[in-house]
């Protein structure tokens, strides 16, 4: 818990004035991806993973406040580690589209038949859902430590089987404190965040301040799940 609350406050210590910048250019895609998000969701993805992977690598590397704060531009934001920031992306995106599909194929299933298959069906789905939700900070971790294309696309699939339980996070108890304090957090702050730009175009700026201080939250959770296993 002591671990979860410190990044909590240096999640806000590093913000620097290129956060500015990059939080707009992201609100500008999160309005635009709204209206087109076949299109969009793949920008999405790439713009998020960015910033959590400069924040979240250089936490690994062990640079302090004043290291991450210096060294960031929107070059080294959103292009300087963009093969690794592909690989993550693409990799996300199928996890996206798979978890879309296999919900479509159990409601489809439940519906279709009844009795033991019905009941078979949706508990190997919420077996895969608890699955991916246990491991996923695990697996975002591993990736905020690649350095090229094929290590973060491999990895981030490799940490939701057997990379998972070798490196030990299922049987880490700090990993689980570190991630039940997490999941809520970004679970309320999420809501938060969407009420806001719910209520009023005037109240969309600290909405899109939430989302974008979760993304950076996220990422120091996901490089400490990472450094636990060391």
């Amino acid at each position: 818990m002591k671990r979860a609350l410190f990044l909590f406050f240096l999640s806000f210590r590093v913000f620097g004035l290129w956060d500015i910048p990059a939080a707009l250019i992201y609100g500008l895609f999160f309005i635009v991806g709204g209206n087109f998000p076949q299109v969009f969701i793949f920008v999405m993805i790439y713009l998020v993973v960015s910033i959590q992977y400069y924040h979240g690598h250089s936490y690994i590397k062990g640079l302090d406040v004043k290291q991450i704060k210096k060294r960031k531009t929107l070059k080294s934001l959103f292009l300087e580690n963009w093969d690794v920031v592909t690989g993550a992306t693409l990799a996300l995106s199928i996890l996206f589209f798979l978890t879309l599909f296999l919900s479509s194929l159990a409601l489809f299933v439940m519906k279709s038949f009844g009795g033991f298959v019905s009941v078979s069906a949706a508990i190997i789905y919420g077996f895969y859902i608890f699955f991916v939700f246990l491991l996923f900070p695990a697996a975002m971790g591993e990736v905020l430590a690649a350095k090229s294309f094929e290590e973060a696309f491999r990895i981030f699939f490799a940490s939701f089987f057997l990379e998972g339980i070798k490196k030990r996070y299922l049987f880490n108890r700090n990993y689980f404190s570190l991630t039940t304090f997490w999941y809520p957090l970004a679970f309320i702050t999420k809501m938060v965040a969407i009420l806001l730009m719910l209520v009023s175009w005037l109240t969309f700026p600290l909405a899109l301040f939430l989302e974008y201080w979760l993304i950076v939250y996220s990422a120091l959770v996901f490089a400490e799940c990472y450094n636990l296993k060391k």
